[in-house]
């Protein structure tokens, strides 16, 4: 089995990136959104979900609210392709380009460079709350300091 990255190796990448965010670690191991959300003290919709699909045998981010639902017909549609050949991406694909286990992938700091999509809603924060590379982690940074490193693009991704 590939050992996984933790959130002391995204501190370490962030700390060399010089990126300006706070990482919450030590927290009791969240699941769900909602979970997340109540031990963070903020609504849903300040919990971001990265989902990972393959479209045509890429890996593609989506960063959506966690009160949203991600839609397949809307990224098919940004990012092209025929809808056979986009899936979600299996929890090994996951943990091979991201270096994260579902559930911990932060927005950045990934094993290999993926196209990164951002639902607009989330472009809208102030803050909100990423994964922090596990289960007992969550990532707190501005969306447009996402955007900038990720050079994610913008649109709606979600409902």
């Amino acid at each position: 089995m590939q050992e996984g990255r933790t959130e002391q190796d995204l501190r370490a990448w962030l700390r060399d990136q010089k990126i300006e965010a706070t990482l919450h670690d030590h927290l009791p191991s969240v699941h769900t959104v909602a979970e997340a959300a109540e031990v963070m003290g903020v609504p849903e919709a300040a919990v971001a979900k990265s989902v990972i699909f393959v479209n045509d045998g890429e890996p593609v981010v989506v960063l959506a609210p966690g009160d949203a639902k991600v839609r397949d017909r809307y990224v098919i549609d940004h990012v092209g392709g025929a809808r056979n050949r986009f899936r979600l991406a299996r929890p090994a694909e996951v943990l091979e380009w991201t270096g994260y286990p579902v559930g911990g992938v932060p927005p950045f700091g990934h094993t290999r460079t993926m196209r990164t999509l951002m639902d607009e809603r989330l472009f809208a924060l102030d803050k909100a709350l990423f994964g922090g590379g596990s289960d007992a982690a969550l990532l707190e940074v501005a969306p447009a300091v996402v955007r900038e490193t990720t050079r994610a693009e913008l649109g709606r991704f979600a409902d």
